[in-house]
């Protein structure tokens, strides 16, 4: 239930991303710009993942107070699932920013959707151990290398 809410929840928060990127109507240079600095976000991100220096630390956005005490009082699996939207990760973070440069709500909704589905199976088969996997790096330079590969493809479709 946490898994299917947490999809649903996102292609919801990627159409609306994408419909935002839609009414911005920018001009293909800048849509471009826009697209490169997603993936130069990304790198940053991938950076932090990696733990390359401790600048790339701040290369995420920290949800606010609140949501995580709204979170921590949640105990249905379906809506705490529902309400992960509150609290993205870096990873999150720049696969919103490519649902809003896609400029197109079904995009951004799938967009969004691919990446639920994606990381669907961490969150199913390793769940707790993920925390685990992470302290050590040889998982994190995977984790950032694939972060990297998400990071060079939005820039080369913001260059092209």
């Amino acid at each position: 239930m946490f898994l299917i809410a947490k999809f649903i929840a996102h292609v919801i928060l990627g159409f609306f991303l994408g419909l935002v990127g839609s009414t911005l109507l920018l001009p293909p240079k800048l849509m471009g710009f826009v697209q490169i600095s997603a993936g130069l976000f990304m790198l940053a991100t991938a950076a932090r993942i990696a733990e390359l220096h401790p600048i790339f630390r701040y290369a995420v956005a920290t949800p606010p107070r609140w949501a995580y005490k709204f979170l921590r009082r949640i105990s249905n699996p379906a809506m705490l699932g529902f309400f992960t939207i509150l609290m993205p990760c870096g990873v999150t973070q720049a696969t919103m920013a490519v649902a809003v440069a896609s400029g197109s709500p079904l995009l951004g909704a799938g967009i969004m959707g691919a990446f639920i589905l994606g990381t669907s199976p961490i969150f199913l088969f390793l769940g707790a151990a993920v925390l685990e996997l992470l302290k050590r790096k040889a998982f994190s330079y995977i984790a950032a290398a694939v972060v990297v590969g998400f990071a060079i493809l939005s820039i080369n479709g913001g260059i092209g």
